[in-house]
């Protein structure tokens, strides 16, 4: 691929050097019959700078037409996938980038893509196409139409590590209003029925949630998913969160915003709080979703899943210590301190004295000396 031949210039509409000039001034009619008449000039790039080619240009303006842009990804297909050099970013980056609301766009590209083409990250933060979307602001119609296309997109992670929920996250989060709703929702100073206010709270929240649910469905613990409505998906939510390993913040708004999610078990058997304590960051506390999720499901606490792990068991073998949450496990429901461990047979104490190390010595004295006559009773079962 070259720069375009100079040998043109004479041809382009007076007043115009370039085709970049005539994108810039949003001439489209000329922009196509310039095309129309060299189409060989589609293959080359308008800037050689940066490497961007026509499509760039065009989806990198929020005003073209979607004939034209119908046009030259025609005309050209490989151009789909090009990547310019100043951010390595596609066309369909850009058009993420400079689109909100326009769906019929995205699908001119979509449809011409493989499913793994939507998976090409960028140079600069490895983000992909639906990173992009997620990070401005686009409309859940956009971010549907990705998914659409290829749903793993949802596991695609940047060079940090963080998913396209960690972009519509922060993105939001930028937003000094939005930023302090989210406060206020954490903090208990807004009423239930006074919580999802605002045009732009309620489509962030849309898109959290339906994020949440697309990752769940992916899941095999997932009832089958072109069998289940969207109804039943959406008691969900706080699995699919945990999934993607979602900020902790963005876990307790959905804990505020929906507390029946914390007592729905997957096709596993494991609940809510089950995954958080599986898959909580090793020295990170979790403590406050814990207190959160079993304030919304108490029950929770003493319930085993299809493996017959019950949530103390799950934490003890991951070594959480007993002020990173698995203090609040057993303040919720005792009697989980009378549970046998499937998988040894021994009971909690027990079951972490046998792991050794500082943590499980700790750990297993706070466990004695909280409810010493369970662990007492429980011990003699034992022996």
């Amino acid at each position: 691929m070259t720069s375009r031949p100079q040998a043109y210039t004479d041809v382009l509409p007076e007043g115009y050097k370039s085709v970049s000039d005539l994108v810039a001034d949003g001439k489209w009619d000329a922009v196509r019959d310039w095309f129309e008449a060299h189409p060989e000039e589609i293959c080359h790039r308008v800037d050689p700078t940066n490497g961007s080619t026509i499509l760039h240009a065009l989806c990198f303006s929020p005003s073209t037409p979607v004939s034209l842009l119908e046009f030259v990804a025609e005309t050209w297909p490989p151009a789909i996938t090009i990547k310019e050099r100043r951010y390595g970013a596609t066309p369909l980056h850009l058009l993420c980038w400079t689109l909100q609301r326009n769906r019929e766009k995205v699908d001119v590209l979509l449809k011409r893509m493989k499913p793994e083409d939507i998976l090409i990250r960028n140079a600069v933060v490895g983000s992909t196409v639906l990173h992009s979307a997620c990070g401005s602001h686009a409309d859940i119609s956009v971010i549907k139409a990705i998914i659409e296309k290829h749903p793993p997109i949802l596991l695609a992670k940047t060079f940090e590590q963080q998913t396209a929920l960690h972009a519509l996250w922060h993105s939001h989060l930028q937003s000094i209003p939005m930023h302090m709703q989210i406060a206020n929702i954490l903090r208990g100073k807004q009423a239930q029925e006074e919580r999802v206010t605002g045009d732009l709270f309620t489509r962030f929240v849309r898109k959290v949630n339906f994020l949440a649910v697309e990752r769940f469905k992916l899941s095999p613990a997932c009832p089958n998913p072109r069998e289940t409505n969207k109804e039943v998906l959406s008691k969900y939510l706080l699995h699919g969160l945990l999934d993607l390993k979602a900020p902790l913040n963005a876990l307790l708004l959905t804990l505020k915003l929906h507390p029946e999610a914390a007592s729905y078990p997957d096709m596993e058997g494991n609940f809510p709080i089950h995954h958080a304590a599986m898959k909580r960051p090793f020295r990170v506390k979790y403590t406050k979703l814990l207190r959160e999720l079993l304030q919304a499901y108490p029950e929770a606490a003493g319930k085993r899943n299809a493996a017959g792990d019950a949530p103390i068991h799950i934490a003890i073998r991951e070594r959480m210590a007993w002020e990173d949450g698995l203090g609040e496990i057993v303040e919720k429901n005792c009697d989980a301190l009378g549970l046998r461990d499937r998988q040894t047979g021994l009971y909690p104490v027990l079951l972490c004295a046998s792991l050794g190390g500082n943590v499980a010595v700790n750990t297993a004295f706070s466990l004695l000396t909280a409810k010493p006559d369970i662990v007492v009773n429980a011990c003699k079962k034992q022996y």
